[in-house]
Parts: structure tokens; sequence; C-alpha cells
């Protein structure tokens, strides 16, 4: 992203928000994990000083996801006050720094504790939100949707984390391959025929979500 392009965004929420100090904002959406093409708009994450609660909105084909002080500290905490939508996105504070569009100097320590998530820690509760919120798309409707490429790409997500023990962005093959293809595709014939191969590996998510949960302690193996 360009500084003129950083610039215009920060300046859209100034004159939004004139009476609230911008601590930090960050592209998110599918930028985040490299699934970004022509078509895509740009998302951007928000926290603002003196706001409280939460606003989603959007300007000039951008969407803004604003948050307040105490909103975003719930966000990292995976609290179920957050909207499912928010909470099953978190893995997008991964990596964050390369995707920073503005830091106010005088919340360097504010940013810092928001980016330490440890998602080992926190995967089973990351998970049960992802599967929550994807397991409700999933069943509304019979058509393809476009959100759905992330059953893909989690599913990727989850072997690199059993390759080398730690959860990031890496998404292993086949599987980045098959979401690059389902979100480019999913209006033509791949969205019809990927539907198994994703109702699947939504189901392999649940259950491997279901054995994190025994295996940190948080339920009962039978």
């Amino acid at each position: 992203m360009t500084d003129s392009k950083k610039e215009y965004l920060i300046n859209i929420i100034r004159n939004m928000y004139p009476d609230k100090e911008i601590m930090f904002m960050y592209l998110c959406g599918a930028h985040v994990y490299g699934a970004d093409d022509e078509d895509s708009d740009y998302d951007v994450s928000v926290m603002l000083k003196g706001f409280f609660g939460y606003m989603h909105m959007e300007v000039e084909n951008v969407d803004f996801f604003v948050y307040g002080e105490d909103y975003y500290l719930e966000k990292q905490r995976l609290s179920p006050h957050v909207p499912l939508y928010n909470r099953a996105h978190m893995d997008e504070v991964i990596g964050i720094d390369s995707r920073l569009i503005y830091l106010n100097p005088n919340y360097k320590q504010e940013y810092e504790c928001y980016k330490s998530v440890d998602f080992n820690k926190i995967l089973p509760a990351f998970l049960k939100a992802f599967i929550e919120f994807h397991e409700i798309r999933y069943q509304v409707t019979d058509e393809p949707a476009k959100r759905l490429y992330h059953i893909l790409r989690i599913r990727g997500q989850l072997d690199n984390y059993d390759e080398t023990g730690v959860f990031t962005l890496e998404c292993k093959e086949p599987w980045k391959s098959y979401y690059m293809n389902y979100k480019k595709n999913w209006q033509g014939s791949v969205g019809p025929a990927y539907k198994h191969l994703i109702k699947e590996q939504l189901d392999y998510i649940k259950a491997y979500q279901e054995q994190l949960e025994v295996k940190h302690g948080l339920r009962n193996s039978y």
C-alpha cells in the first residue's frame, strides 16, 4: 500500500471521528491471507481512543471495522460479547506489522500488547468461533459463498501447525491452491464442485478443535 493511500484512509477516519484519537490502523481481510486479487476491496481495522463499542461501516468501497479501546481488548480475549465474525477472523493479527497503516507513537505499548496474542494458547477458542461462524454460513444456504474459502485456508494452516508446532498464516498445499481457486471461481462450476470438499474440511476442523480442547484440559476425553 502506498503512503498516499495510507494517508487517504487515515484522513477518512479523522474526518469521521474528529474528536477521537487514532491509536492504530491496519489492513485486514483478504490481504491478510494473500487471497486478494484485482477485484478485492480494502478492509481496515481501526482502534480509537475515546470511542466505545464497535462499528462496521463502508466508505468509498473501503470496509472499516472500528473498535473502541474496551472492545478491541475484548476481541483479543475472544470474548462472546464481540461479534462472531470478528472472533472468527482473529488470526488477522498474525504478521500485523507488515500491514500496519498507522501507529500513534503514544500507543505503541497498546499496539505491542494487541499483537502479542499467543495463538498456540488460544487456538481452541479461536477455532470454536471459526467453526460456529462458518457452520452458520454453510447451513443457511445451499448456494456457494465466497467466504467459505476460509475453511480450506484454515485446513492448510492446521497442517502447517502440525508440522511446525506454531500456528501461523502459512497454508500448506494443496489447500492453498484449493482456496485460491475457490475464491476466484466460486461463482462458476468450482463453487458446486467444492461443496463436499468444504464440508469435509469443516468437519475435520471441528474434530481437530475438540481434540485440542482435550489436550488443553478444556473437555474430558472418553
